[in-house]
């Protein structure tokens, strides 16, 4: 099967996709060793056997994406032009990065994404200053205690801010982005934020 297509602009609900999981091999029986007093030191009592399992077809499955977006601009000539825009999107079974969507794996059910950013640009002749935030919650019921799994967030989320000047030819660019996880543990081992911030500089030459 092949494909193109940026789902994150469509307007109008497309035609769902039928996408087969990755089928499993079989697996042999094994002795697994479970170290349940975390001592470090092997005793009987922590050997644990795991069955083999078959091997497992793929299968098919639906996916599909909503999206809207929507823009604003205001120009004063000769002055400044100032733009807002933003974008709300949600889909079931897209994920092919972040957690990737397998209703018949060890999810055991539909993954329903949903991701958005809100953007504000100032630009006049020489300068630009802009400020964006974006989101991106790859399972929306990881936090549903009604779920078969431990309740996580796995939601993303980063506030952009940037300024740039120069010439159309030349151009310094500085940006921050400060990024808010939860792919850290606190000092209990709960899930947390993973420092992940960058400050960007980088100059842009036209020929």
């Amino acid at each position: 099967m092949r494909g193109r297509g940026d789902t994150s602009r469509r307007k109008t609900p497309p035609t769902p996709v039928m996408v087969p999981p990755v089928p499993t091999p079989a697996t042999k029986a094994s002795i697994q060793w479970n170290d349940k007093n975390e001592d470090g030191a092997f005793t009987s009592d922590e050997l644990v056997t795991v069955p083999g399992i078959a091997a497992t077809p793929s299968q098919n499955f639906g996916r599909f994406a909503y999206g809207l977006d929507a823009e604003i601009t205001l120009a004063i000539p000769q002055v400044v032009t100032a733009m807002v825009y933003g974008e709300l999107y949600r889909a079931k079974n897209l994920d092919r990065a972040k957690l990737v969507a397998d209703p018949f794996g060890p999810l055991g059910r539909d993954a329903r994404e949903q991701g958005a950013y809100v953007a504000a640009l100032l630009t006049s002749h020489d300068a630009t200053v802009g400020a964006r935030y974006d989101m991106y919650n790859p399972d929306r019921d990881s936090t549903n205690p009604s779920k078969p799994l431990v309740p996580t967030d796995f939601s993303y989320a980063t506030l952009a801010l940037v300024a740039s000047y120069g010439t159309p030819n030349a151009r310094v660019v500085l940006e921050y982005d400060h990024n808010t996880n939860h792919n850290g543990r606190d000092l209990m081992g709960r899930p947390a934020n993973l420092k992940d911030d960058a400050l960007t500089l980088r100059g842009q030459v036209g020929f």
